[in-house]
């Protein structure tokens, strides 16, 4: 029996390499798997723009026959969760075709009804302190990061070699609202995880 492709969505100001020990633990097993790039981390590109990019990913994927588990990260639940249109494992076979998602998995991930964005779920708020807005990008205070993004680390690893490569994130991709809810339509999981300081969690709670 194939074992699903399991596709890493980085949050947002990270990036695939974030991904490397838990990918290689995942490939140990026998588990194919893959990550995607987000046009906004670094680039002034839009949540949708995100979402194609994943969905151009994981149609390559369905194409070829295979099942698809996406696996997302904060952010990268909005445009993991837009992506999906189309390519639930049941749709396909329904028309006739073979592969696609079988599962999503959200990771402490935004999982956002109908409409909404990131911004919205901030109701408005400031931009926090630790986080800069300049020339259409949002920069993390890497004074901060430690605490809010890596404050879980074992005690063998050093958090600020993942500081050190946070890249900016584009504003514009706050903004992007959720067109398609697509955990109506693909069984779902969600991993509370307890230690995350991050807002994301309590926001999703508050819905």
């Amino acid at each position: 029996m194939d074992l699903p492709t399991i596709v890493f969505i980085p949050g947002a100001w990270h990036t695939p390499e974030y991904y490397g020990q838990v990918i290689a633990i995942l490939q140990a097993q026998g588990y194919p798997t893959t990550t995607v790039s987000l046009p906004s981390v670094g680039g002034l590109s839009t949540m949708l723009d995100d979402a194609a990019a994943i969905q151009d990913r994981v149609s390559r994927l369905a194409d070829e026959g295979k099942k698809a588990i996406l696996v997302m990260h904060s952010y990268g639940g909005i445009p993991g969760t837009e992506s999906a249109k189309g390519l639930a494992w049941r749709t396909r076979q329904a028309e006739g075709r073979s592969g696609g998602i079988v599962h999503l998995v959200y990771i402490s991930a935004y999982l956002v009804k109908e409409g909404m964005s990131v911004s919205g779920m901030a109701n408005g708020a400031e931009w926090p302190q630790f986080l800069k807005l300049e020339n259409g990008m949002v920069f993390y205070d890497p004074s901060a990061a430690v605490q809010n993004l890596y404050n879980d680390f074992p005690d063998d690893q050093n958090p600020e070699t993942w500081v050190s490569k946070l890249r900016p994130q584009s504003a514009a991709s706050f903004d992007g609202s959720l067109t398609y809810p697509a955990y109506r339509d693909i069984p779902t999981t969600y991993l509370l995880c307890e230690k995350d300081h991050w807002k994301v969690v309590k926001q999703v709670i508050a819905q």
